[in-house]
């Protein structure tokens, strides 16, 4: 609406000064028409003076007409102008609040998948923590069974030299009471938390040869023990 009305007043002026000069025009011929009525006979030179005028007057009437088309033309170029004007200026409008709006969507699509990103970026990173723990566990649970490992094989390993120690002393004739030494010694090393003696069955008693791992407090008693054993089992 703010198009068509400054078309039209731009296309004003040229129609005014056209229509100032009609009007001018007619005035004229209006005051050369009275001049002529008010005479008091019409003679032939008044009567050739008017057939000219009414000439005048029809030729000037059929130039303004062919002038007023010539405006209506113009003002309805000008109008046809401003609708199109006012068409393409709604129709920027419309395309402003698309744009506006795609841009809107489009920013909150974006802020929707950064949040996803940092969500799953946050879940990356519990997983991992937990991988981790999981995995250091599982190291400290594998090194431990190793140790435990390693442990039995250096047990066994000894076991077994203390054995092949016995087995030579016996192929040797080694005295019994050294042999009885070496045995209880390699079976008090064979368990920590084991200690070991060794007695010999002589006229129904007890005596102590050998001993490993045992106090000394109680060693005294275990020197000699009684050897009836009705009721052992």
């Amino acid at each position: 609406m703010l198009s068509l009305a400054q078309a039209t007043r731009t296309s004003l002026p040229s129609e005014d000064s056209a229509v100032e000069l009609a009007r001018i025009d007619a005035q004229q011929q209006a005051e050369a028409f009275a001049h002529l009525a008010s005479a008091a006979t019409i003679g032939d030179a008044q009567k050739q003076q008017l057939g000219l005028l009414v000439s005048q007057a029809a030729t000037r009437l059929e130039q303004w007409r062919d002038l007023a088309d010539a405006i209506q033309q113009e003002c309805l170029h000008e109008a046809e102008r401003a609708q199109w004007k006012l068409l393409w200026v709604n129709r920027l409008a419309v395309a402003n609040r698309l744009l506006l709006f795609s841009t809107f969507l489009s920013l909150l699509l974006l802020r929707r998948d950064m949040r996803k990103q940092v969500e799953t970026q946050i879940q990356i990173e519990a997983d991992l923590r937990k991988e981790r723990s999981t995995l250091e566990m599982r190291v400290q649970t594998r090194t431990a069974e190793l140790e435990a490992e390693v442990k039995e094989r250096v047990r066994v390993e000894k076991l077994n030299r203390g054995r092949n120690q016995v087995l030579e002393m016996l192929a040797h004739n080694e005295p019994a009471d050294k042999i009885f030494c070496v045995l209880a010694e390699i079976l008090g090393r064979h368990r920590s938390s084991w200690s070991c003696a060794i007695h010999l069955l002589q006229n129904d008693a007890l005596f102590l040869h050998a001993s490993a791992a045992i106090p000394d407090k109680l060693l005294p008693h275990l020197q000699r023990l009684s050897g009836n054993l009705a009721g052992a089992p």
